[in-house]
């Protein structure tokens, strides 16, 4: 099959399979050098809730709850009590130029896993990922509207795959093949969560 209509072909097979939309919660481990950021990503419909931290940071997470119907962002600040409500960043990300090639891979987490490979040579980093169209439709979303992307979540806004799909596992690696950042998602829960997770706590003031 030639690659083009193979491209084709695997964009449906993820469209079809991604129709039903993730509910529940999905934790994410993501090393960077020797640091290590733990985030808990909690999704109900076009609701999403984000809780990121560290070791050293545990008592006071990184928590953003997102509207991805109408592409608000709200940042909160639990020692603050306070939010800061984000429309959509329409500045258009760094252009990274790459190239790119598939190849089968082994389930994860039980989950069909496609394998990409790709070398953004602008940069002189190639990357892998571990894709997975089940269910993840609001993972592309959810990027689009993240106040700070690393560069894992920068490239895969401009794969061509990037619709419709999740990373379970990405990594890349600098031109000293010196591996610089992996993200790996530990686990995932389908549950059907409160919408009131998703809600401004009462006492927090518009900032």
């Amino acid at each position: 099959m030639k690659p083009f209509l193979f491209l084709l072909f695997v964009i449906n097979s993820f469209a079809v399979v991604a129709q039903e939309g993730f509910n529940g919660k999905i934790s994410w481990k993501i090393e960077r050098g020797k640091e290590t950021i733990f985030r808990d990503i909690y999704v109900k419909g076009d609701s999403v809730k984000v809780e990121e931290w560290s070791k050293l940071t545990a008592k006071n997470k990184s928590i953003i709850i997102l509207d991805l119907k109408h592409s608000v962002a709200n940042i909160l600040s639990g020692e603050r009590k306070t939010y800061l409500v984000v429309n959509a960043n329409n500045e258009p990300i760094e252009n990274i130029e790459f190239t790119f090639k598939t190849e089968e891979a082994d389930s994860l987490l039980g989950l069909e896993i496609t394998k990409w490979i790709v070398h953004a040579y602008n940069l002189s980093r190639i990357s892998n990922y571990w894709f997975s169209a089940s269910e993840f439709s609001f993972y592309k979303k959810m990027l689009q509207l993240l106040p700070e992307l690393n560069f894992l979540e920068k490239q895969f806004l401009q794969l061509p795959l990037s619709e419709g799909v999740m990373p379970i596992k990405a990594e890349y690696s600098n031109i000293n093949n010196v591996q610089v950042t992996i993200m790996e998602v530990i686990k995932i829960e389908r549950t059907d969560l409160p919408i009131e997770m998703f809600r401004i706590p009462k006492g927090y003031k518009a900032f």
